[in-house]
C-alpha cells in the first residue's frame, strides 16, 4: 500500500488507498497518525507496523517540505520501503528498508 503526501501552502495532505478499503486522507501529522491507526487496526495486514516511528518520520519531513513537494512511501509487510521525494520536479528515490532513529 502506498501513502502519498503533498504540501499545499502551509498544510500537508496525506492520501492512502488500502486494498479492500475506502480511500483515506488526513491533514498534517495528526491526520496521518489517524490514518495509520486505522490501517494498523483494520484488515489491511499491517498489524505490526511501528506507527510511532512512521509518524516521527513524517513529523521530521513535514517541517522541511516546501509548497508543492511530494513524498510517497510503500508499506510492505509492515515495513516502510521505497521512499520517494519530489522537490521542484526532481525525484529522489530511497528503495531500501527505512530505519528511523529518534535522537
Amino acid at each position: 500500500m502506498e501513502i502519498h503526501s503533498k504540501k499545499f501552502n502551509s498544510d500537508v495532505l496525506y492520501f492512502a488507498e488500502p486494498s479492500h478499503g475506502r480511500s483515506l486522507q488526513g491533514l498534517g501529522v495528526p491526520g496521518v497518525s489517524k490514518m495509520l491507526a486505522e490501517i494498523t487496526e483494520g484488515d489491511y495486514g499491517h498489524d505490526y507496523l511501528n506507527v510511532d516511528a512512521v509518524v516521527g518520520f513524517y513529523r521530521n519531513i513535514e517541517s522541511r517540505m516546501l509548497p508543492g513537494d511530494e513524498v510517497w512511501i510503500d508499506l510492505v509487510e509492515n515495513r516502510v520501503r521505497n521512499i520517494r521525494f519530489e522537490n521542484d520536479g526532481v525525484l529522489e528515490v530511497f528503495q531500501n528498508l527505512f530505519i528511523y532513529y529518534e535522537s
